[in-house]
């Protein structure tokens, strides 16, 4: 049975801004071949409440990549503390938003290879929170260098991630 998502939660002034800018391209996240875990399985009125993905192809000097951004309206069942959401959880945002990026960018399929986080602050739960992703420089052969954030969209950084990860060789 599919559970209706609860996109009312990404009524936010700054969740309006990404989502109703033509810049931001919405992208189709719920397809049976994208991520599961994050389309299915933590898809629950207590875990993930809601989540759009957005990508931005516009590239600057200081962004030598576009950007994608996905919004999550998080419940409290993502918790390790009683209203402070599981670090662990946190990772996985950032290993799929990661991932997100590197299909918009990348020619071939990539894996990760390491993903270094610093947190910076508690995720109180419920929480609406917008991760961001984008390259830190051009990539090189199978390497690429990925920056990410989860933030509170009003300009407080929750974690910061650093990814590198590794185009999957084509004959494999």
């Amino acid at each position: 049975m599919t559970r209706s998502e609860a996109l009312s939660d990404l009524v936010e002034p700054w969740c309006k801004k990404v989502m109703d800018d033509p810049q931001w391209e919405r992208l189709l996240t719920r397809a049976k071949s994208s991520n599961a875990l994050f389309t299915e399985t933590l898809l629950t009125d207590e875990t993930i409440r809601a989540h759009q993905s957005f990508y931005r192809s516009q590239r600057s000097e200081n962004l030598p990549s576009g950007e994608i951004r996905v919004l999550l309206s998080l419940g409290s069942s993502l918790d390790s503390y009683p209203g402070v959401c599981h670090s662990g959880f946190l990772s996985l945002i950032f290993d799929d938003t990661i991932h997100e990026l590197a299909t918009k960018e990348l020619p071939t399929a990539a894996v990760t290879v390491s993903l270094t986080i610093t947190f910076h602050q508690p995720v109180r739960t419920p929480a609406l929170v917008v991760c961001r992703a984008w390259m830190e420089k051009e990539p090189v052969g199978r390497k690429a260098w990925i920056k990410s954030t989860i933030e509170d969209g009003k300009g407080g950084v929750f974690a910061s991630a650093a990814s590198f990860i590794l185009k999957i060789k084509e004959n494999i």
